[in-house]
Order: C-alpha cells, then structure tokens, then sequence
C-alpha cells in the first residue's frame, strides 16, 4: 500500500512559506508471517534492580536488551543528591525525564552548578561518543526512560574508580527546616571496628544511624550525653548496662538514657538501628577533623 503525506504550506505576513512532503511505502507482512504483537507494559511490571555502586540508582528493562542487537527502552530512577560522572555511550541515546527535575550537563568537566535543570516532559539528546553528566541534583529523586540501539557501552571519559558521586546530602535542607529525603542504602559506609559498619545521617536536632554487625563484633562499655533508642532489625546480642545484662533479637528495642553506660557483644550477624537526641555532635566534630 503506497500512502502519501499530502504537502502542507503555511505563511503569513509575507514570511517565506514552509512546505513539507514526506513519502513513505507500508508493506504487508510476508505470506504465512504473522506480525508483531503490541505490547504493554505497566510501572507494577518493571522489574527494578540497584546499579553496582550508584549510590541507590537503579534501572529497569522495559523492552530489549541494552547487550543486544536492536531497539532497547530502559528506565533509571536517580536518588535526590545523586549524579554520575562524565561518561559517553558508543550508541545514540534519547532521553526523557519522567519524574523529578533531572540535571544535565555536557563535556569532560564535572560541574553540577552549571547542570541544565530538566522537569518532567523534558527531552536530551545523547549522541554516540557525546561525554556527558547527569542525575538528581537537587532534593527529590528523578526518573528517565532511555531509547537506544544495541548493543551499547558505557566509557567513563576520565577512568574514574567510581562511576557515581553525591553532591548533596540533605543535611542543609532539614537544618533550614524543610524535609529532606535520604536513600538508606546509599548512605556512605564506614569501618567503626571489626565486623562494625555504620551508615548515619544528622538532622539538625537527631541522628539516625544504621548498623551492619558480623557475629562476634563488640562495642565496648561506653557513654555519651545523648538519649539513644535501639532497634533490632535482624540478629542478636548480648548488652550490658551498669549491673543489667539483657540478650535482644529481631524486633527488640533497647532505651539508653543520656550519660548510661553500656555496651553490646553480637552473638549473630545483626543489623540495628540507633536514634540520638540531639544529634551526635562529636559525630560531626570526628568528620570535620583532618
């Protein structure tokens, strides 16, 4: 079947015309084949899965294979504060922003002062080989769909150890009294001990903490002046306070009033949460400190 756009002509006030003829030819499917199926795919479909190192970034396939030869469409949601480094593709790429404000930015230089806010509805343009920067600047979280042609690689422009970088915490936002949202997960991680790895984020009259603990780990008998509430979220461990010795699992919650000496042993790996008030000043002191 042979369809023809027909020519369409505007003008006014004398302006040069415009004029538009496109031609295109439909053929049937090959006797015997059958074509293509729609297809439909709903948000509860999408199968998230968390980037290796993206700080809380994740991706989902909606169709095609980003590997694999032919049309790829994928989606990546990018955590407030969060933004990879300069980086180009060996194919072309079209991008539109789906949720949040996702910020942009061209060339081998990382600024993300100098990133083009994009809200949703927005289109970028990626073209093959094209180093660029991008994520969620700001303080919500933001969300892509990429149409490309596989397959696809990824080149870091400067060969970084990491791909992906946060440039706000949120910190500034909750002190300023506004609402900030943090990524659990992407939390930085550090050693505190053997067997000890903490992840914490400070509002500005709290601190919340997340502990991840291997069997046989111990904080040792210690106070401070903050009023501290733990939660078992998984695990268990033995904890001494004064003359008191308690054994606390899953779903247990331990009350440590300002100045109370105590201290854990962990008889399992654990994961645990820690509530301070106020928030854990030496904390913020021990990280200012060179």
């Amino acid at each position: 079947m042979l369809m023809r756009w027909t020519t369409a002509r505007y003008s006014a006030g004398g302006l040069a015309s415009f004029a538009v003829v496109a031609l295109a030819a439909c053929q049937s499917a090959p006797v015997g084949e059958q074509p293509a199926a729609f297809e439909t795919v709903a948000p509860d479909d999408l199968a998230w899965s968390p980037i290796p190192g993206g700080l809380g970034a994740a991706y989902a396939v909606v169709r095609g294979d980003p590997s694999k030869p032919g049309t790829y469409v994928i989606r990546v949601r990018f955590p407030a504060g969060v933004m990879d480094l300069p980086h180009s593709h060996t194919g072309d790429r079209h991008v539109t922003v789906l949720e949040g404000t996702w910020h942009a930015g061209t060339g081998p230089d990382f600024d993300p002062d100098a990133a083009e806010a994009l809200v949703a509805g927005s289109y970028m343009f990626h073209p093959a080989g094209g180093v660029h920067w991008d994520g969620a600047a700001g303080e919500e979280d933001a969300v892509v769909q990429i149409i490309g042609t596989g397959p696809v690689e990824t080149l870091q422009a400067h060969g970084e150890a990491t791909d992906w970088v946060r440039v706000s915490a949120g910190t500034e936002a909750s002190e300023q009294g506004r609402a900030a949202k943090h990524i659990l997960d992407a939390l930085p991680e550090e050693t505190m001990g053997p067997g000890l790895i903490r992840q914490h984020v400070h509002g500005s009259e709290s601190t919340f903490s997340r502990w991840t603990v291997k069997a046989g780990a111990v904080v040792p008998l210690h106070n401070h002046a903050n009023e501290q509430v733990t939660v078992i979220l998984s695990g268990a461990a033995d904890v001494v306070s004064g003359d008191r010795r308690f054994r606390v699992s899953a779903g247990d919650m331990m009350v440590f009033p300002p100045d109370t000496p105590h201290a854990f042993t962990f008889t399992e790996d654990t994961v645990a949460l820690d509530f301070f008030a106020p928030r854990r000043q030496d904390w913020i002191e021990a990280a200012a400190s060179p």
